[in-house]
């Protein structure tokens, strides 16, 4: 909080979204004593994908021009907002109105944060600029995003429920706006490893039910947004998987999650809601 409470770029307002959190978050919202800050409760937890959802639907009652979204455990340099308005200042000076800019996510040691590795145009070389690549996704982690955009394209969706729904989403978007990476927009992920989300180095039996999430969402994605050739890898991956997590760990319960997850994402048709302003 403090860390965006200072940044050298001021934010106007800002929105903690206690997505069925802890009563700390309240006490140190209080003890912080800003009037800048908003504690709006969810109810109870809707899962990441819906504590998103509600945040930017929540953010776009204040008739914002960008909503900067964040991880609770994301701190960003006291540059990072101002970097990434000097980004979008150089982008609509070139005529590019974008859909989103990313942050350069960091782990603590300063190394990239193996789970926030953001996807990069197919055609980002026509869109060259010093210390901007032009992306598909990224994610939630530090993430400026155009409202205009938001209009357009909806909210996420909150049915994916974890893991995915960043990438959806900012797939959504990048599709009709022109979304960038921020070099010098830099953010650090607090996590307590730096490691990405793989099934088949999971090593916590609690853990791999969410795998089924991760197959589903993916598969839905790529349905609605990909290319067939995509498709057919993601297919293809997915296939492999349930023999790939052979010899493992839980491999009983990796393979029928993978199975599950599958099948689900074959037929898997969330809706898309949007924010009141935008009149649907």
């Amino acid at each position: 909080m403090s860390a965006i409470l200072n940044q050298t770029y001021p934010v106007n307002r800002v929105l903690v979204i206690d997505n069925g959190g802890l009563e700390d978050t309240r006490k140190v919202i209080e003890q912080l004593a800003d009037d800048k800050i908003s504690h709006v409760l969810t109810g109870e937890n809707l899962g990441g994908a819906g504590g998103f959802k509600f945040g930017i639907n929540a953010g776009m009652d204040h008739s914002a021009d960008f909503l900067w979204v964040m991880d609770d455990d994301t701190v960003p340099d006291l540059s990072a907002l101002s970097a990434m308005m000097e980004a979008n200042s150089t982008l609509q000076s070139d005529g590019i109105n974008p859909g989103f800019l990313s942050s350069n996510v960091r782990w603590t040691d300063m190394a990239p944060a193996k789970m926030n590795i953001p996807g990069v145009a197919e055609d980002w070389s026509y869109e060259v600029r010093p210390g901007l690549v032009k992306l598909t996704w990224a994610s939630f982690v530090s993430l400026l995003i155009n409202t205009e955009a938001i209009n357009k394209v909806g909210l996420p969706i909150d049915a994916y429920f974890i893991w995915g729904d960043d990438v959806e989403y900012s797939r959504r978007i990048s599709t009709s706006f022109p979304s960038f990476f921020v070099q010098d927009s830099i953010a650090v992920h607090h996590m307590d490893a730096n490691v990405g989300a793989n099934i088949l180095e999971e090593k916590n039996k609690n853990r791999v039910s969410r795998y089924y999430f991760a197959v589903r969402n993916e598969l839905h994605t790529v349905r609605e947004l990909g290319t067939k050739s995509e498709l057919m890898r993601v297919v293809s991956k997915d296939l492999a998987q349930v023999f790939k997590v052979m010899g493992t760990g839980f491999t009983g319960k990796k393979i029928a999650v993978t199975i599950r997850g599958f099948f689900a994402g074959l037929f898997f048709n969330p809706r898309i809601d949007f924010h009141k302003s935008n009149g649907q």
